[in-house]
C-alpha cells in the first residue's frame, strides 16, 4: 500500500512540474512568434491535469492556466486567451473540492477585471452568466459570494443581492458587500423602495446600515420622497449610521407631515446625540400624537436627568388624551421619576396620591402606589409629616410603604 502511495505522489510531482515547463514553453511562444497548433496542443497538455483525482495536481493545473490566460490577454493574443478561458470556464462545473474551486472562482473574478481594463466584453459576459448559475449551488455560494466581491461592481452586486430571497446567512452578504468599493447604498436602497417581501426588506436594512457613513449619501436623498415609509425608512438608516453631522437634517424631518417619519426622526436623533440632544426631545413629552409623547418620555428615562423634572411634572398635569392615555403617560413619568428622585417632585406625587374625583380617588391604585414608592426614595421632612398623615390610608400597600418609611424600614 505504501509504494502505491508514493507512486501516486511521483505522479503528482511529475504532473505540477510538467505544468511549470509547459507554461514556460506557453510564455516564450507568446514572445517569440505564434504558432497556433503547438500552442494548442501545450495548453491541452496542461488541461489534462484538471481531470486527475490529485486535488494538488488539479490546484496546479487551475493556477498555471490562469497565469497562461493573464499573459495571452496581456499580449493581446485573443484567439488563445478564448481557448484557456473556455477550458477553465467549463471546468468550473465540474470541480468538486472547495478550495480548486475556490481557486477558479476567484480567478474568474481577477479575468474580469483585466478584460475590464483591456475593454473586452464577451469574457466578462461570459463570467458573470456562469456564475450566475453557480450560485445556484448551495455548497459553492460561499466561494460564488467572495469571487463577486472581487469584481466589484453592479452585476456583481446584483448576483449577491439575488441571496436575499434564499435562506443564506446574512452576516456573509454584509461581508461581501462591505469588501466591495462599489458604492452598493443606492441599489439597496432602490431595492428597498421596490420588494414586497417584509423578510427581504429587513435584510436590506441590515445590509444598508452595515455601510455605515458610506449610505449616507444616498440615504439622505430619499428624505423627500414622497412615500411616508420611504421617508422613514431612510430615517431609520440614517440613525442607525449616521453621524452627529447629519442631526441638523434629522431634525428637520421631526416636522414631516406624517407622524411615523417624526417618530422614527426622534428615536434617530437620540440614538446618534444621546444625552446631548435632552432639550430638543423634552418638549415632545407634550406632543399632540400619543406616540411622540411616549417615545419622548420613554427617552428621558434613558437618559434620567435631573434637568427635565420641571416639564415631565408639568405634563402629568397637562392631559391631551384620554384618561386611559393619560394614566399610561403619568405611569411611564414615575418610571422616569423613580430613576431621578427629586425634592422638587415631592408635591406632584402628593397631589397623585391624595387629589379626589366626584367619588374616589383621581387616579387609579397603581398610580397611587407608584406615586407613594417614588415619594419614598425622598429623605426630607415634609414628606415624613404627609406619610404621618397616610397612615389611616385605605390602601393597605400605601399604608406599608409610609410606615416603612417612618420605621426607617427600606421599601421593596
Amino acid at each position: 500500500m505504501s509504494a502505491i502511495i508514493i507512486e501516486e505522489a511521483k505522479r503528482q510531482d511529475h504532473l505540477i512540474v510538467a505544468n511549470k515547463m509547459l507554461y514556460e514553453r506557453l510564455k516564450q511562444r507568446l514572445k517569440e512568434s505564434l504558432d497556433v497548433h503547438e500552442v494548442s496542443n501545450l495548453i491541452e497538455n496542461i488541461a489534462e491535469s484538471l481531470k486527475s483525482d490529485s486535488i494538488e495536481a488539479r490546484k496546479n493545473g487551475v493556477e498555471t492556466l490562469y497565469r497562461f490566460l493573464t499573459d495571452a490577454i496581456t499580449e493581446d493574443k485573443p484567439r488563445i486567451a478564448k481557448r484557456t478561458f473556455s477550458i477553465l470556464l467549463d471546468h468550473v462545473k465540474e470541480e468538486t473540492d472547495p478550495e480548486v474551486y475556490s481557486i477558479l472562482v476567484n480567478g474568474l473574478a481577477d479575468v474580469y477585471k483585466l478584460c475590464f481594463d483591456k475593454n473586452i466584453e464577451d469574457m466578462p459576459r461570459n463570467i458573470i452568466n456562469i456564475l450566475a448559475e453557480e450560485i445556484n449551488k448551495e455548497e459553492k455560494r460561499d466561494a460564488i459570494i467572495g469571487a463577486l466581491a472581487r469584481i466589484d461592481n453592479l452585476p456583481a452586486l446584483n448576483l449577491i443581492l439575488s441571496l436575499l430571497w434564499e435562506d443564506y446567512p446574512i452576516e456573509k452578504l454584509v461581508e461581501a458587500v462591505n469588501k466591495m468599493t462599489f458604492n452598493a447604498a443606492e441599489t439597496i436602497m432602490e431595492l428597498l423602495i421596490e420588494t414586497e417581501d417584509k423578510n427581504v426588506r429587513l435584510r436590506l436594512m441590515e445590509l444598508i446600515i452595515s455601510l455605515r457613513d458610506r449610505a449616507i449619501p444616498a440615504v439622505s436623498k430619499y428624505l423627500e420622497d414622497e412615500n411616508w415609509y420611504v421617508r422613514r425608512n431612510a430615517v431609520l438608516i440614517l440613525g442607525r449610521c449616521g453621524t452627529k453631522d447629519i442631526l441638523p437634517r434629522l431634525k428637520e424631518m421631526i416636522d414631516d407631515e406624517d407622524y411615523r417619519v417624526r417618530l422614527e426622526a426622534l428615536k434617530a436623533i437620540y440614538h446618534i446625540g444621546g444625552s446631548k440632544e435632552v432639550e430638543f426631545i423634552t418638549p415632545f413629552i407634550f406632543d399632540k400624537k400619543y406616540e411622540l409623547a411616549i417615545e419622548a418620555i420613554n427617552i428621558l428615562k434613558k437618559i434620567s436627568s435631573h434637568k427635565v423634572i420641571p416639564k415631565l411634572l408639568q405634563r402629568i398635569f397637562s392631559p391631551r388624551f384620554s384618561q386611559l392615555m393619560e394614566n399610561n403617560i403619568v405611569s411611564l413619568i414615575l418610571d422616569v421619576l423613580r430613576e431621578v428622585p427629586d425634592t422638587r417632585s415631592i408635591r406632584s406625587l402628593q397631589k397623585l396620591i391624595t387629589d379626589r374625583g366626584l367619588l374616589t380617588f383621581k387616579y387609579p391604585e397603581q398610580i397611587r402606589v407608584k406615586a407613594t414608592e417614588i415619594l419614598s426614595l425622598i429623605k426630607e421632612d415634609e414628606v415624613r409629616k404627609f406619610f404621618k398623615e397616610l397612615r389611616k390610608e385605605r390602601n393597605p400597600t400605601i399604608r406599608e410603604i409610609a410606615n416603612n418609611y417612618l420605621s426607617g424600614k427600606t421599601t421593596e
